[in-house]
């Protein structure tokens, strides 16, 4: 069942909180919700297409802003997967539509996320515990484990001697292509809806090293690739009891998908496969929860043969927003935009912080991951080093 010019199923109220709002916010307003929002970042094209509360101190101020928000239902977004308590405290105040602190806790353990993995059959890297025997330097991750303040994701061998405060825990590392993989999930199963190639700490992005910093896709559907895809979203989420949105990141080491993360509420990856496929995720997540017995139905073919791409562009340095860009790219929920996630003119950002988001469209992934870095080029200048603002 194709969900692909699915027809308006009515307006509906809805509110949204996490570090960065917008994504989820346009997909949720072409899905005909009316939208509050609240964030760390207020940017002016969220702030232009919804009732905004912010920007609030993440993640302690995101509870007073829900409070003022209306009495609708809320769903999350990226920045508060490893924070089930401040996900329980939201719950008591608004009707959760996602995955509650103790589905969080537990398919966000690295160790148990391994065990399921393991009896469905799909290939996961190893993890070990800091308590274990320590692996060999050579060809180990040390990885973040649990709620901010954490370290990043480190090679071991450049961690080695380090002294590490938080959670971690050490995984193998995998080389290959990076892959971002999207569900919705039932209490009738699990429905997949595609697949894109990942970005990852891309120096002409400024990104740090590992940071997630776009997508593109949607990749080819069929094959082995997408069984194992389509066999590690309904295992982790039988296992977890996972219900609406999920994101599951893999690795293709040899061709073979090993997954490396997953991230239990609605991923920003789908952005992609919403423009590129014709469906609206966030009308998904309502269906997950205002009918979950039903099925969700997954999407049809591609509407064309282009590749659609989305890129984060980090500061370069200590900067300042020297241009009105909401009225260089006025925002629209409905189409497939040029730049998004605007900072207002005069805002000032550190070094390494995400500045804005840029798009880009075209026949091969080689051709949109040119156009993402002449659009980041191009975004760059309308930023200016600190140090000269006035």
């Amino acid at each position: 069942m194709a969900i692909q010019n699915h027809p308006e199923s009515g307006r509906f109220e809805l509110n949204i909180v996490g570090r960065s709002a917008r994504a989820a916010a346009f997909s949720a307003i072409r899905a005909g919700a009316e939208v509050a929002a609240a964030d760390a970042f207020g940017d002016e094209d969220l702030r232009a297409v919804c009732r905004y509360t912010g920007p609030v101190p993440f993640p302690r101020g995101i509870l007073r802003a829900l409070y003022g928000m209306p009495g609708a239902p809320f769903i999350y977004a990226g920045g508060l997967d490893d924070r089930s308590r401040i996900i329980a405290r939201l719950a008591s105040a608004r009707l959760l539509w996602g995955n509650p602190g103790d589905a969080i806790r537990r398919a966000r353990d690295p160790f148990l996320l391994a065990e399921v993995l393991a009896e469905a059959g799909v290939p996961a890297p190893e993890t070990r515990r800091p308590s274990d025997p320590p692996p060999p330097l050579a060809g180990w991750l040390r990885k973040p484990r649990g709620a901010r303040p954490r370290p990043r994701i480190r090679r071991a061998a450049e961690a080695a001697g380090e002294s590490v405060p938080g959670m971690w825990y050490w995984q193998r590392e995998v080389r290959g292509p990076s892959i971002s993989a999207v569900y919705a999930a039932s209490e009738e199963g699990c429905a997949y809806l595609g697949a894109t190639r990942q970005l990852v700490g891309e120096p002409w992005l400024h990104a740090p090293s590992f940071a997630w910093c776009g997508n593109i896709g949607p990749l080819p559907a069929g094959g082995e690739t997408e069984t194992i895809l389509r066999k590690a979203g309904e295992a982790t989420a039988r296992a977890f009891g996972l219900r609406g949105l999920f994101g599951i990141d893999f690795v293709l080491e040899d061709g073979i998908p090993r997954p490396v993360d997953l991230n239990p509420r609605y991923p920003a990856s789908v952005e992609v496969l919403e423009h590129a496929l014709g469906f609206r995720s966030i009308e998904l997540q309502r269906l997950a929860f205002a009918r979950p017995g039903d099925a969700l139905p997954e999407p049809g073919p591609a509407r064309s043969r282009e590749l659609l791409g989305k890129a984060i562009v980090f500061a370069p340095s200590d900067v300042v927003a020297a241009s009105d860009l909401v009225r260089i790219h006025p925002p629209d929920p409905g189409r497939f935009p040029e730049a998004a996630d605007l900072p207002a003119r005069g805002s000032r950002h550190s070094r390494g912080s995400p500045l804005v988001t840029v798009f880009a469209r075209g026949a091969g992934e080689k051709f949109v991951r040119e156009a993402l870095r002449e659009a980041a080029s191009r975004i760059l200048r309308h930023f200016q080093p600190a140090r000269d603002a006035r």
